[in-house]
């Protein structure tokens, strides 16, 4: 048998979009790709604090592989952390032509770095790689 309109979210969705006007649905798509790219990208001001912390520990990874050049071990730790940090730069960086190419490559192979969730487990990573370092 049918279903009910509350149950069935294909037809609940026809009826709601029927009581808009064209302007209205224009401005819930609006509202909603502003929403979704919030919730995706953040808000202006962490992007801005993530992409500095990226850059001094990509920073203190290359001082890190300085120092280690003796200690492989220490050294294979310190180049993750480093390219972990670079991409986190990459990540929250204003896209440009070399970036939105990079960006949507990593975003497409690790989902979890397209949201501001994933990339907040992601630096907690880097950032534990960094501190088990001794140096």
């Amino acid at each position: 048998g049918a279903r009910p309109p509350w149950r069935d979210p294909t037809r609940a969705m026809s009826t709601t979009d029927s009581l808009l006007t064209p302007a209205a649905k224009a401005a819930v798509r609006k509202e909603a790709s502003s929403l979704r790219s919030w919730i995706s990208d953040g808000p202006f001001a962490l992007k801005a604090v993530c992409f500095l912390v990226c850059a001094a520990s990509t920073f203190v990874a290359v001082l890190q592989i300085m120092g280690s050049l003796l200690n492989p071990p220490q050294m294979i730790v310190s180049l993750y952390a480093g390219a972990f940090a670079f991409v986190g730069m990459v990540l929250e960086v204003k896209p440009i032509f070399c970036t939105k190419y990079c960006r949507g490559r990593v975003e497409f192979w690790f989902k979890a770095l397209g949201r501001t969730w994933g990339r907040a487990y992601f630096y907690l990573l880097v950032a534990g790689m960094q501190f088990s370092q001794r140096s």
